[in-house]
């Protein structure tokens, strides 16, 4: 391939997602409404990361997520009425957007959320998250896949003796083979993005990946000062995750709910590609730990 065809594709590419992400907003803030919303915000953010890993295949992975950055940091430059002071009439009463409270976040992150067939539960501590999970139907074998090293995480590693306390066990994530159809599984995030309800979650190994796409239930803790109102605040923190250093992150995805197909007849079918169900849990204070 030449140069100008090259530079072509590019250009092409980036006008792809550009006009994915407009119509995703458009999804968010127009007539579409439940599950219909979702299925177009998420079949979008699909797209956008096809096109992604078509520009790195040409420019190389930190280029590509450079220039997708720039395309939503333009984007939400765009939308700056909606973010910066408007109401969302799909809430009931409103919530501006301006100068929302922690309180206005997670009520809008929940129905979000919600309507995508997630579940949600903010808490004080992370002893009240692991209570949430080891009291979860889903986890009744008493088993659950995290990713390696998750005992060590400075974050959530004090999950290990909280939850074995309660009689579980948790297990590193192999290979994608010891992970397939495991009941459960338990992630770190590293956003909660109030406007669509997602999930940024960022890995640097397979291993790591693996649990929140092949569990059968996928359990995530988020940082409550990781809730952001609106997906274009996650523009900054791609970019840190793109650059080569210890930051660096080669595995990035926005997570909305369960998984959920229509592809076989048109039937709207949950987990077949993924996780039946998700559940975001998101922490004040994860110092609180004692088991």
């Amino acid at each position: 391939m030449n140069t100008h065809e090259n530079a072509s594709d590019v250009a092409r590419l980036l006008r792809q997602i550009d006009e994915a992400n407009e119509a995703a907003h458009r999804a968010l803030y127009g007539l579409a409404a439940g599950i219909a919303r979702h299925d177009i915000i998420s079949a979008k953010m699909e797209y956008i990361g096809q096109c992604h890993e078509q520009l790195a295949e040409l420019i190389g992975k930190d280029e590509a997520i450079a220039l997708v950055c720039q395309v939503i940091e333009q984007s939400g430059g765009r939308h700056g009425q909606e973010k910066d002071g408007s109401h969302d009439d799909n809430l009931k009463g409103g919530i501006a957007l301006d100068a929302p409270t922690y309180t206005d976040l997670f009520t809008r992150f929940q129905q979000r959320l919600s309507s995508a067939g997630g579940e949600s539960h903010q808490v004080a501590h992370l002893a009240e998250a692991a209570a949430i999970i080891a009291a979860h139907p889903t986890v009744s074998a008493g088993e659950i896949v995290v990713p390696p090293h998750f005992g060590q995480h400075q974050r959530w590693g004090a999950m290990f003796p909280l939850l074995s306390s309660k009689g579980i066990t948790l297990r590193e994530a192999g290979g994608p083979a010891s992970v397939a159809d495991a009941p459960a599984g338990l992630s770190g995030a590293e956003l909660a993005i109030a406007e669509t309800g997602s999930v940024l979650l960022a890995d640097n190994t397979l291993e790591a990946r693996v649990v929140s796409m092949l569990t059968l239930a996928h359990f995530v803790l988020v940082g409550e000062d990781r809730l952001v109102p609106m997906l274009d605040d996650a523009a900054g923190m791609l970019q840190q995750f793109s650059r080569a250093g210890s930051e660096q992150r080669h595995y990035l995805s926005f997570v909305t709910g369960p998984s959920r197909t229509a592809d076989i007849e048109r039937t709207l079918t949950i987990g077949v590609q993924g996780p039946k169900t998700l559940c975001v849990i998101i922490v004040a204070d994860e110092e609180e730990a004692k088991p």
